[in-house]
């Protein structure tokens, strides 16, 4: 296995450098049906082109997503760091700040008093000398957890540490992932796809539920994830742009609230990779527009509706509102 540099483009309000991370992917667990390969390339060139897109001054597009998704402008430098943290693979697990795994959370175990062997609630991992709660409500690892009846965890991120000293040395800032069975695999029980794996030809403006058609996407997943590590921190206080099971959706949040959301950044770098297949949000109307057209955008950009354009910068917008002034005079 070699070593590969993942960069990830996180814009994070609690970060002000750039973080280096290293990452290991249990190969027993992540492999045949459950291969991450494939999603974290994915995830890999999601990073590059958010980081790229962020940065470019032309970018018109993708500046209209970051305002829309984030309530603020991609110009407000006081509340705004734009980092591209790099995260190297390793072969030792101990080594690793981010241990990823497909094992549906069966490396956890009952947490037992040592001397009378009586559960005490809770799990522990020991291996990663990692601990998850005991509270009644989360009395499950994230996977397994049914609180409203039935599973419903993509994927959980674990960061708490046990107590005392590990048996094998550990690396100092950790977590772990654990990509679940939902995650992995659709309602059908077929693995899903990432985004280089549909077919070249995929019309994505037809579905009515716009981007939500690949929110479920295992690349998009591990990004989402990854945003929940110690330094970025980020938070589940939102999911989703308009699945109505979400409650609530990222849309109801505000400014501040989305700064610290996950899910929202993992929506930026799906579309930062869309975006070199022409698929973007809908493109701002006209003020001459009629009322029809502005409702419609309305209703469009609320579901996340895809619409396919030619790239285009600031200067060939400029151009269009130019021609579009003239042709109104004429």
């Amino acid at each position: 296995m070699r070593s590969i540099i993942l960069s990830l483009a996180l814009s994070i309000a609690f970060a002000s450098q750039t973080m280096a991370f290293t990452y290991w992917v249990d190969d027993k667990s992540c492999t045949g049906d459950r291969s991450l390969t494939e999603a974290l390339k994915e995830t890999k060139l999601m990073g590059e082109k958010a980081s790229e897109r962020l940065k470019s001054s032309s970018d018109a597009d993708y500046q209209h997503v970051y305002e829309f998704l984030m309530k603020r402008k991609k110009s407000d430098k006081a509340e705004l760091d734009k980092i591209e943290g790099k995260m190297t693979e390793v072969k030792d697990r101990n080594t690793a700040n981010i241990r990823i795994y497909c094992d549906d959370e069966k490396r956890w175990k009952p947490r037992v008093d040592p001397k009378t062997g009586q559960n005490t609630g809770g799990w522990e991992d020991p291996e990663n000398w990692m601990q998850y709660s005991g509270r009644f409500e989360w009395s499950q690892p994230g996977c397994h957890d049914k609180r409203w009846g039935e599973l419903y965890t993509y994927a959980q991120t674990y960061k708490t540490y046990m107590n005392g000293e590990p048996s094998q040395k550990q690396a100092d800032v950790r977590a772990t992932v654990t990509i679940c069975e939902l995650g992995l695999f659709t309602e059908n029980k077929k693995p899903r796809r990432v985004l280089s794996q549909l077919q070249k030809d995929l019309d994505l403006t037809k579905p009515p539920a716009g981007i939500e058609v690949l929110a479920l996407h295992p690349s998009k997943t591990i990004l989402h994830e990854l945003s929940h590590f110690h330094g970025y921190d980020t938070i589940d206080n939102g999911y989703f742009i308009s699945n109505p099971k979400a409650n609530p959706n990222i849309r109801s949040l505000d400014a501040g609230e989305l700064m610290k959301n996950a899910d929202v950044r993992a929506y930026l770098g799906q579309l930062a990779i869309l975006a070199d297949r022409g698929y973007t949000f809908q493109r701002t109307p006209l003020e001459s527009a009629s009322k029809e057209e502005k409702a419609d955008f309305s209703k469009n950009m609320e579901i996340g509706k895809l619409f396919l354009y030619p790239n285009l910068t600031k200067r060939g917008l400029r151009n269009i509102g130019r021609l579009a002034r003239r042709y109104n005079k004429a």
